[in-house]
């Protein structure tokens, strides 16, 4: 389907992407805290191997946000885990 509306996901709405996608939440979302909903995207297939670390939505660290979104985990902040979210 081209030109298709996205799906929304995440919060209230539960997991509403098909298993090739991801719900992808806005940097004011909080990860679906507060009732705040993403959006569903495509996995990527590949990615680089840049270092470039952000923390996903399930706690963990990946070495970039391609990395988080290929695992199908959403980016919370940029910046490892431990480190402060730039709320």
């Amino acid at each position: 389907m081209c030109n298709a509306e996205p799906t929304a996901c995440g919060a209230r709405l539960g997991d509403t992407c098909d298993a090739d996608q991801v719900c992808v939440y806005s940097s004011n979302a909080y990860c679906g805290r507060a009732d705040a909903t993403g959006e569903c995207k495509s996995r990527p297939e590949v990615c680089s191997t840049q270092y470039d670390p952000v923390c996903g939505c399930d706690g963990q660290t990946y070495t970039n946000e391609c990395n988080a979104l290929l695992e199908g985990v959403s980016v919370d902040y940029v910046g490892a885990c431990n480190s402060m979210p730039a709320y």
